[in-house]
């Protein structure tokens, strides 16, 4: 967490999102954040994604899959960037892809 980012509220962090196209993969991380003791929301396409983060009680954490259905991860990190939301959504973006401008791609659209 940066030093300008306001603290989490008590509780919101055990809540997930997993936004993920691949079923299998999709699977796997909620069978394991559940494990953890996370209550998980899942997507299948970033039509879902966007929806579930821009509803009135979003998860604080989402982990989003660079490249599925509807909206890729990187618009959906533009997306709620550029919204005047009340409260900050922390997205890791899922991907195999390895290259130095991926990851830039990725940093400037608001992913970590």
């Amino acid at each position: 967490m940066s030093a300008t980012s306001p603290p989490i509220p008590a509780g919101l962090l055990t809540r997930v999102l997993v936004a993920e196209g691949s079923v299998i993969v999709l699977t796997h991380l909620r069978s394991l954040l559940q494990k953890s003791g996370y209550e998980v929301l899942t997507a299948a396409d970033g039509v879902q994604a966007l929806a579930i983060l821009e509803s009135e009680n979003p998860p604080a954490l989402a982990l989003v899959d660079w490249a599925m259905p509807g909206l890729d991860g990187l618009e959906i990190c533009r997306r709620l960037r550029s919204a005047n939301r009340r409260r900050s959504t922390y997205v890791i973006l899922l991907t195999a892809w390895s290259q130095q401008n991926d990851r830039v791609e990725g940093l400037e659209a608001g992913g970590r």
